[in-house]
């Protein structure tokens, strides 16, 4: 039976109104002994209440570790059965927008750089881990990139920047030129090509005319650089890592680069082979995923140099997105763009040279390749002839061929306002 409550009598007044001491007294009292019953309530139901609420929290747990695993997963695979094979697919495409270090340097514009990537349809951004030249973009721990001073005086934060990208529904892509590496062919001479014997450095043109160095692939040094600066991107946050400059020297006096002993014995094809699968099962062991980068002159011009006897597409089991920036496709010794019978001016629009040189080096993709899209394409957008209209065409050309992966680059990451980067995947 329920206590009557106690009737307390309060009595109002005017602020300053003193209570008579004997009530102040029975008030204190009265507060007292409420407090002391509810403490030894509270310590009386304490235990069987802990006991219950520990019960049922096992019970709980056996009945949701007794439910068949399926039943968690069946609405994933009931939404994913009633999508067609076409959407699944479009979900995994790559519109992917290069990020230049200009931008990664400045955190707000990065900020509006994503935002505008994201809201015109991009799906991924390519940074440099390593650039053309040969500098390391972020505080690389990799051994190599200290000794060489490749590390640059401008280094980003690279986990902070591939989380920021993916805090933006993007997909961070780092990407590693390889042995297209003025940097550290030259500071650390053991890893270079050099000229007729090991004494003199070989350069791709005549210094004079900006020839640089190039990393030795034969050199073990070099090979192990490639790999670790690969592997770091995966570490720091980075879901896919694009291989550039993967490749054999071009440029001027090919014919008197030595490249050691071991070039006698080992083929520049399985040379390349064998450090791209090494890598992709380094960079599947951390759940990272791995492309390369090629252009289309190399493929249009096989002549062993670069990649190896054969077809530069046959060296590598993963993805390869294959460059058609008009600006590698120039012949280098005219002013004009020559792809075997068809002659086009240096003012031809950059989709006509794009489409030009696709035609020329279709017959070297593998078709089945082709339809399970494991071709990509580079879209140069860089010039003032190429436009938002320029950009979309190519888009949607490549579309069209199946070439749905798309890597849109420009230098300076100036692309039109308008740029339409899922352009060609609406038909």
């Amino acid at each position: 039976m329920a206590k009557k409550p106690i009737k307390i009598k309060r009595y109002h007044g005017y602020l300053g109104q003193r209570r008579r001491p004997v009530v102040t007294f029975f008030l204190m009292l009265v507060w007292a002994v409420l407090v002391a019953t509810l403490v030894v309530v509270g310590i009386a139901i304490y235990e069987p209440v802990m006991e219950y609420i520990a019960r049922r929290g096992e019970e709980s747990s056996q009945g949701e570790s007794s439910q068949p695993e399926e039943s968690s997963s069946e609405p994933s695979m009931a939404l994913s059965s009633s999508q067609p094979e076409e959407q699944e697919r479009e979900e995994g495409l790559v519109r992917a927008v290069y990020l230049a270090h200009s931008i990664l340097s400045d955190r707000e514009q990065m900020e509006t750089f994503l935002d505008a990537a994201a809201k015109n349809g991009a799906t991924a951004v390519v940074v440099d881990i390593k650039n053309e030249n040969g500098s390391v973009m972020h505080q690389s721990q990799v051994k190599t990139a200290k000794e060489s001073l490749a590390i640059s005086d401008i280094a980003v934060d690279m986990a902070e920047i591939a989380e920021a990208i993916s805090a933006k529904g993007l997909r961070p892509i780092a990407r590693v030129y390889a042995f297209e590496d003025h940097v550290a062919s030259y500071s650390l001479r053991r890893m270079a090509c050099f000229y007729q014997a090991e004494s003199m450095l070989w350069y791709d043109n005549d210094p004079s005319n900006g020839g640089q160095p190039w990393l030795n692939p034969y050199a073990q040094e070099a090979r192990n650089y490639v790999l670790s600066l690969a592997a770091e991107s995966g570490e720091l946050g980075f879901e896919e890592v694009m291989l550039a400059g993967f490749q054999f020297p071009w440029g001027y006096q090919l014919e008197n680069v030595y490249f050691g002993a071991d070039a006698e014995n080992v083929s520049k094809s399985s040379t390349l082979e064998s450090l791209a699968s090494q890598i992709q099962e380094r960079l599947a062991a951390i759940e990272v995923e791995m492309s390369v980068m090629v252009r289309a002159s190399d493929i249009l011009e096989p002549n062993g140099f670069t990649y190896g006897e054969g077809n530069p597409l046959d060296r590598f089991q993963c993805p390869v997105y294959i460059d058609f920036s008009p600006s590698y496709l120039q012949n280098r010794f005219s002013s004009q763009y020559i792809f075997g019978d068809v002659v086009l001016e240096s003012t031809a629009e950059p989709a006509d040279v794009v489409k030009a040189a696709y035609d020329a080096l279709e017959s070297s993709l593998d078709r089945q390749s082709l339809k399970d899209g494991a071709y990509g394409a580079v879209v140069e957008c860089d010039g003032a002839q190429i436009s938002a209209e320029g950009i979309r065409r190519q888009a949607e050309f490549f579309s069209g061929l199946g070439m749905e992966n798309i890597l849109f680059s420009s230098e300076f990451s100036s692309y039109p306002a308008n740029t339409r980067y899922n352009a060609g995947l609406d038909k």
